[in-house]
């Protein structure tokens, strides 16, 4: 999760997760895998404290790791479209998905990636 943080989070949103968090939790979840993002209670405190362009790479970052990955072309227009779509992309839920991040991965996605 360090990795993630050093390549995507301002100092701003760095001091935002600690003030809201800790610096001991804040710690912890850097020295943590980055599916410790998946967790719900995750959600409020990274959505209030990282910019739309930040929460778009570290979501699209997240889901790229899960799968078999996606193409530079193809992660770029993901960022763009969720950014653009406003979703709270840390509150959506596998079961009902926003229908915006849905768009978002077919509209971007090559058929190989799907």
């Amino acid at each position: 999760m360090r990795d993630l943080a050093d390549a995507f989070f301002s100092e701003e949103e760095i001091a935002c997760l600690q003030a809201a968090i800790g610096d001991a939790l804040f710690q912890s979840i850097l020295d943590s895998p980055m599916s410790s993002l998946e967790d719900p209670a995750a959600g409020p405190v990274l959505g209030g404290c990282l910019a739309p362009e930040t929460a778009a790479a570290v979501y699209v970052a997240m889901v790229s790791s899960a799968t078999t990955g996606f193409s530079e072309e193809s992660a770029s227009c993901l960022q763009a479209q969720l950014v653009d779509s406003g979703a709270d992309l840390f509150a959506s839920a596998v079961d009902d998905p926003d229908p915006a991040v849905m768009a978002a991965f077919l509209g971007c996605l090559s058929t190989e990636e799907i």
